[in-house]
């Protein structure tokens, strides 16, 4: 329809709450706010203890042709990917948190079919992966997302992105060896 939608985090931007918060944005075609829609501000529901959560470094996808995902980071226990399912205007349809550890960088989204695929740079102590990449299926009644396959790597992937001929290409690095 010609709007803008992004993502982005903040500290000090809710009333009362010096947390990390991530947010989504929808603008028209000139960038002024979206009156009906506005700023929402991201935490799944079903995460607990969100009074202690700092949330950042959000990757937004449009999937399908009324939703969008939005994949970011959090700390509780030392890192995590959150995944949302929005509407396109903005509304919370689902939501999945995942447990990894000591997630250092953005967690990347790209949309493909029916479907999307994150990049998850995180490094695990304990085992030989350092990152991971998962791909996730759509699903309409109820709106939500189930996990397709998701394959480990020893490599920190930073970007994702999905070619016209439907393949992925993925940016990584090598935590102790570099590019």
């Amino acid at each position: 329809d010609g709007s803008i939608v992004v993502a982005g985090d903040c500290k000090n931007c809710v009333p009362s709450d010096t947390l990390g918060r991530v947010f989504v944005l929808k603008t028209d075609a000139n960038l002024v706010l979206d009156q009906t829609t506005g700023i929402k501000f991201l935490a799944d529901p079903s995460q607990p203890n969100t009074a202690f959560v700092n949330y950042a470094a959000p990757s937004i996808a449009r999937v399908g042709s009324s939703n969008f995902v939005v994949a970011y980071q959090d700390d509780f226990f030392g890192g995590n990917l959150d995944l949302v399912l929005l509407d396109d205007q903005l509304n919370y349809l689902t939501g999945q948190f995942h447990h990894f550890a000591f997630i250092e960088n953005t967690p990347s989204v790209t949309a493909n079919g029916n479907g999307f695929t994150v990049a998850e740079p995180a490094f695990t102590f304990g085992e030989t992966y350092y990152g991971s990449v998962s791909h996730y299926a759509l699903t309409s009644n109820p709106p939500g997302f189930s996990l397709s396959w998701e394959r480990k790597i020893e490599a920190s992937p930073r970007k994702i992105l999905t070619h016209a001929n439907g393949k992925l290409y993925l940016a990584a690095t090598h935590p102790y060896a570099g590019l």
